[in-house]
């Protein structure tokens, strides 16, 4: 193997790292705390925007709540989950995912009010 052909290698082969470890410092794990406000309770953040193939973790922090998808590009639904509890899920595809906990919010004519939150993936 030549000088130029090992050196070609190289830069390949570093090229390939920053590229995969690129991808994956992109992806992280995100919060979203179950809150007692002034308004009752709530998602804090209520909207939370994420990289694709990062993870969203809802903690329980006030109360006793629930995760449960709203929008048709994604199934996701918990029972009902005590303080200090968790759930998760990992989005894998842009686009826009709500949820909301059906203990302490409501829906009319499709807008949700209440404990309704949303992940933006993208």
């Amino acid at each position: 193997m030549t000088v130029r052909s090992r050196s070609v290698a190289s830069v390949t082969l570093v090229l390939v790292a920053v590229l995969l470890l690129g991808s994956v410092a992109s992806a992280a794990t995100f919060r979203v705390r179950a809150r007692l406000t002034d308004d009752g309770f709530r998602w804090k953040p209520k909207t939370v925007s994420v990289a694709t193939g990062s993870r969203v973790v809802w903690k329980m922090v006030d109360g006793t709540h629930n995760v449960t998808a709203t929008s048709k590009n994604w199934s996701k639904k918990t029972g009902n989950i005590g303080p200090g509890g968790t759930t998760a899920f990992t989005f894998g595809k842009a686009g826009t995912y709500r949820y909301r906990c059906t203990l302490h919010s409501t829906v009319a004519n499709g807008a949700c009010s209440g404990m309704c939150g949303r992940v933006v993936v993208g």
